[in-house]
């Protein structure tokens, strides 16, 4: 038996509560599988983006703009459809819409 997530066909938004006391955002994009060319690509964007503390997202949102503690990408690749994951640990008092402005900007 084969289980295929279902196409997304418009925004989710989940509400969730953990022991971690600063909140947190996370945003998920679905990809083509490991055996599309796009990955290894999707791969190299995740590093740039999120991989570690010299990436392009953490440097804006923890050094410049203070918003949040920690951020990462992942470029989760499977054999079907793969996961894009952005997600971000919040700074005390600040607010899940303003890491989501800056992530989603398209400027």
């Amino acid at each position: 038996m084969q289980i295929k997530e279902p196409l997304r066909n418009s925004e989710i938004r989940l509400v969730e509560h953990g022991i971690n006391e600063l909140p947190a955002v996370g945003f998920t994009y679905l990809t083509p599988g490991v055996a599309n060319p796009d990955t290894d690509v999707l791969e190299v964007v995740a590093a740039i983006l999120g991989g570690g503390e010299s990436s392009r997202l953490y440097h804006a949102l923890v050094y410049e703009q203070q918003l949040a503690a920690d951020v990462g990408a992942s470029a989760d690749s499977r054999e079907d459809a793969s996961l894009f994951e952005i997600t971000a640990v919040l700074s005390e008092g600040k607010k899940p819409e303003d890491v989501e402005t800056f992530i989603t900007r398209r400027d």
